[in-house]
């Protein structure tokens, strides 16, 4: 009786490539992740424009009143979600 084998290689050859693309994927989603938290960083930091904007609509003024108007339009949304 005879038998048959079948030599591929040592096995890393095919994984070689798919793992250096692995890594650079996911330090390319890293690199996503940490700019999409600078930019909100700077978003929820900064201070309004001179122009009018809904914050000044409200009336307002300063860090205090614009969480105290976020939460007014978080309490809105939940409502209306409870709503429906």
């Amino acid at each position: 009786m005879g038998s048959v084998s079948l030599k591929i290689g040592d096995g890393t050859a095919r994984y070689r490539c798919a793992t250096i693309f692995s890594s650079a994927v996911h330090l390319l989603m890293f690199a996503s992740v940490l700019t999409t938290n600078f930019f909100a960083l700077y978003a929820f930091t900064s201070s309004p424009s001179a122009g009018p904007t809904l914050l000044l609509h409200h009336g307002a003024s300063g860090r205090h009143g614009n969480v105290s108007v976020i939460s007014e339009h978080v309490a809105l949304i939940v409502g209306e979600i409870e709503a429906s």
